[in-house]
């Protein structure tokens, strides 16, 4: 496990070492070891919810330029849902939105998608692809009737949405 490294815990201090050179002398160096985590990650996923017992789908998904394109294809390949991708290709200048979907504005180009293309979903990306934002206005009514919830302007998708995927 390692340690968060930002503005308040130590970044500032990496930055001024690294400016000034002032590296470790390392007597020896280690190795490299290469390891593929997007099986063991999917085998983990799939072992929650069987791809077969998910209905057919119709997803938009909006990677926001983040690294969704790292793992969300070989997640959606073994499911049976048609997707189409907007902003798939990863750039770390965010050239067509903040990856940030807590921010609803940044939704507008999903929900737009949603709505032209008539998808059952449309699910928003924050930039390493951790967490997802359905929308009201891609979501259909039955998830907030079926959890009793009011909408708004944007809903998290939680456990809660996997009878829904299985059951429709």
């Amino acid at each position: 496990n390692g340690l968060p490294v930002g503005g308040q815990s130590g970044m500032g201090e990496m930055r001024e070492l690294v400016e000034r050179g002032q590296f470790l002398d390392i007597p020896h160096s280690g190795a490299v070891k290469m390891f593929d985590v997007l099986p063991e990650y999917l085998k983990k996923i799939f072992s929650i919810i069987s791809p077969q017992t998910i209905r057919p789908l119709k997803v938009v998904i909006d990677a926001g330029n983040g690294m969704a394109k790292t793992t969300f294809p070989k997640l959606i390949e073994s499911l049976p849902v048609n997707v189409e991708y907007l902003f798939l290709e990863p750039d770390g200048t965010f050239p067509n939105h903040e990856a940030n979907p807590l921010k609803v504005e940044t939704l507008a180009a999903l929900q737009r998608r949603v709505t032209a293309v008539g998808a059952d979903f449309g699910f928003a990306l924050d930039g390493d692809a951790r967490r997802r934002i359905c929308s009201t206005i891609c979501a259909p009514v039955r998830l907030f009737q079926r959890f009793g919830a009011k909408p708004k302007e944007q809903w998290r998708c939680q456990w809660s949405a996997m009878p829904i995927l299985k059951n429709g």
